[in-house]
């Protein structure tokens, strides 16, 4: 089992006799989460009495085509949960039938074949811009076939999450904000319909720091044009979302994570950093969740 930070960030490998007793499921029912050395079991739904704890052996966006490649390769047995026996990948089917392709368009397992290609590429790319390349022209493909390969179909986000990285890392906060908010409203709902999913969790506890980063750089002056120019037209109250934001972390990370998790620790800590306190009318909050919403629509495919 892989050890990892409580943001999954990986750190190397965890032998434990207990957690191995645990079987495999493409519909697990609990996930497993570590802070420093300890390891924790979190539901995922009401489990009864009786009933047996599931956990993913790998990654369950997958197609399951690819997950059952990764389970015979790795754990050397072949997948029959009811979302393997059905062909279908986080309640949605996979696609069955690829449309014919054309000199413009493509087939579902092409585009599929050249998300993945694509990432491929991208993790053995020696320069940033040999890897943002590929991926923003795979990118483009993916928007140009939404109506064949929606948002929250693996391979598009994973290269949406590998575009989003590098974003962060060349500071470029509107790019950003906008592929964490494409992930946040249309893609993390659907692979993770639990809203204290341990992933999805993590990824609004990111959004929550580039809300903050980038509430920063709208309102010091000069320092980042292209920030302003491009994010002050949809007049967001960055306070009440960054308010909100926390308050949604800070209600789910204790049943994802556990109050004594370290991730645990850091969110209740946030409140004393400053961040204006609420709380906001509901009809406030749910205008600034409309621009946000826009954000997501506008600045990125």
């Amino acid at each position: 089992m892989t050890l990892t930070s409580p943001t999954y960030d990986p750190l190397g490998t965890c032998l434990s006799t207990h957690a191995a007793l645990l079987n495999h499921s493409c519909q697990p029912n609990a996930a497993v989460v570590f802070s420093g050395a300890s390891l924790s079991l979190r539901s995922l739904m009401a489990i009864a009495k009786g009933d047996e704890i599931l956990i993913p052996y790998v990654d369950i966006t997958e197609p399951t085509s690819r997950r059952q490649s990764a389970l015979q390769s790795r754990y050397f047995f072949h997948c029959t949960c009811s979302e393997c026996c059905q062909s279908s990948t986080c309640g949605q089917p996979d696609l069955q039938c690829p449309l014919q392709s054309t000199p413009s368009t493509l087939t579902a397992s092409e585009l599929e074949e050249k998300g993945y290609r694509a990432l491929e590429r991208s993790a053995k790319a020696t320069y940033i811009e040999e890897e943002t390349t590929g991926l923003k022209e795979t990118m483009a493909i993916f928007a140009s076939h939404k109506d064949l390969h929606p948002y929250w179909r693996q391979p598009w986000p994973s290269v949406r999450h590998q575009m989003k990285l590098i974003a962060i890392s060349q500071q470029d906060w509107p790019s950003a904000l906008g592929h964490a908010l494409k992930a946040y409203f249309y893609i993390e709902p659907t692979l993770y319909p639990a809203r204290w999913h341990p992933v999805r969790v993590v990824q609004t506890y990111v959004l929550l720091k580039l809300v903050m980063e980038v509430s920063h750089w709208i309102h010091a002056p000069s320092e980042d044009a292209r920030t302003q120019q491009i994010l002050m037209k949809y007049e967001v109250d960055w306070p009440v979302v960054t308010w909100e934001l926390l308050q949604e972390v800070e209600a789910d990370v204790w049943k994802s994570h556990g109050v004594d998790n370290g991730l645990a620790k850091e969110i209740t800590g946030l409140k004393g950093s400053g961040i204006p306190a609420g709380p906001y009318e509901a009809a406030v909050v749910e205008q600034e969740r409309r621009k946000l919403k826009q954000i997501a629509d506008e600045i990125v495919a």
